[in-house]
């Protein structure tokens, strides 16, 4: 993972406060990793399970506008496997052969929409399920590397953009949003909290120091917190991590 390249759009995201700011994000990622599109979808969100989904895309308004008219979810596979399932979906894997996915597909293609594609979907604490996708314009045979050396920092990326959504939109709604970290940095986070320093616990995780130190940060932002000692209190608190 570069840490590097990903980290401003990690900031970003992490100081959003509305749709328009993190659309700003998408947009810079496009260029980051030459993407085709990138969509969110927030499939359903916190205490309130039949909500209309949260869409924050890069689509054309055209295309857009036509889903929601025409009611696309009804045959979208890429939408029914972001709503059932929990690992990352290759587009190029789904059934495309059915009457209603070649339909959207082809509907879809004419505003420069299709695979190859990716999607990730994302589960949270409070019930919450997003979806985090991208597509992009590249020859059938350079997919599979530019999937392979692209793919976790994108989902990495929308995990935290998942998260922001959610934390705005409970705000908006007057939810309050329990604490949570990701596995990696609740590792990262109970062995600062051990006393071991960040080279030490990339040594442990088998990580780049650069990427323990991303974690750390991550998890601070996530908790709200000024600085790590703030951090690992509220993590404490939370019963995220253990007292050493």
């Amino acid at each position: 993972m570069d840490c590097k390249r990903i980290e401003p759009a990690l900031d970003a995201i992490a100081h959003a406060h509305k749709s328009n700011e993190l659309l700003k994000v998408m947009n810079e990622l496009r260029e980051i990793y030459g993407l085709s599109h990138l969509a969110y979808a927030g499939l359903r969100m916190p205490d309130l399970a039949d909500t209309d989904p949260y869409f924050i895309l890069t689509y054309p308004d055209e295309w857009v506008e036509r889903y929601w008219r025409e009611d696309f979810f009804r045959i979208d596979p890429v939408y029914a496997a972001s709503r059932t399932g929990f690992l990352p979906i290759d587009w190029h894997a789904l059934d495309l052969q059915s009457p209603d996915a070649h339909y959207f597909f082809s509907q879809a293609a004419k505003y420069g929409i299709g695979a190859p594609g990716m999607s990730f979907p994302m589960r949270g604490p409070d019930g919450d399920a997003g979806a985090f996708s991208f597509t992009v314009n590249v020859k059938p045979e350079a997919w599979d590397a530019f999937k392979n050396r692209n793919q976790s920092e994108i989902a990495f990326v929308g995990l935290y953009f998942h998260e922001r959504v959610i934390r705005i939109w409970s705000d908006e709604h007057g939810l309050k949003v329990r604490p949570s970290l990701t596995a990696r940095e609740r590792q990262c986070l109970q062995r600062l909290a051990e006393g071991d320093p960040p080279k030490k616990i990339a040594t442990a995780l088998k990580l780049s120091e650069a990427a323990v130190r991303l974690y750390l940060k991550r998890a601070r932002a996530r908790l709200g917190a000024v600085n790590l000692m703030q951090a690992v209190i509220i993590a404490l608190r939370a019963n995220l991590i253990t007292v050493p």
